[in-house]
């Protein structure tokens, strides 16, 4: 239906520039993916947060889990996951926490 009113909020994530265009406007955002993975938290592992800066992964230690991010791409709506991050960031992390 038709609508009036002096704002709109557009709260579709990825999807805002496209329904800005369907009004004519822009909107100058753009959607992206981080890689996460998050499995049992082994022996000897770090008890706080971590960042290895150098590689942009980050270790997050929870009560019997620990997760790992890295990477942000700048992906649109493409959701396919790239393996070669994924065994980026599993890299980087057995050189720091073997």
């Amino acid at each position: 239906g038709d609508f009036s009113g002096g704002q709109v909020v557009l709260a579709a994530g990825a999807h805002v520039p496209m329904m800005a265009g369907f009004l004519g406007m822009k909107a100058p955002i753009q959607g992206a993916k981080g890689y996460s993975m998050t499995f049992k938290r082994p022996e000897g592992c770090p008890r706080t947060p971590v960042i290895l800066q150098d590689h942009y992964v980050a270790l997050t230690p929870f009560r019997d889990t620990v997760r790992t991010t890295g990477f942000l791409e700048f992906s649109g709506l493409d959701d396919r996951i790239d393996p070669r991050r994924i065994e980026l960031i599993t890299r980087h992390l057995r050189r720091y926490l073997p």
